[in-house]
């Protein structure tokens, strides 16, 4: 029935409009049908129209990125070790003695 054929469309499945006649009933079918495909016709546009937008920024940020390369930090110098100083005693105090 149309209404079986309506419900089954607005739920995503791909079904075949039944035969209804030459009258009202099958023109109302007929125009269903249309407004069916005008809009899947639309939102694969509007899809297709979104990609396009979608590319034309990415490539515009990647035209962007390599006119101005993040700068590039020098690399740290590592400190040199530390020396230890030497410590000479003179007196046996001064080296734990008594």
């Amino acid at each position: 029935s149309l209404v079986d054929y309506a419900n089954d469309m607005s739920e995503g499945r791909a079904v075949a409009l039944p035969d209804m006649g030459d009258n009202e009933i099958g023109r109302v079918g007929e125009a269903i049908e249309k407004m069916h495909n005008a809009l899947v016709d639309k939102e694969y546009v509007d899809v297709r129209k979104n990609m396009e937008r979608l590319k034309a920024l990415r490539l515009a940020k990647e035209a962007e990125d390599a006119a101005n390369p993040p700068p590039v930090e020098p690399k740290k110098k590592k400190a040199a070790p530390k020396k230890l100083a030497i410590v000479k005693a003179s007196e046996p105090e001064a080296v734990g003695g008594e």
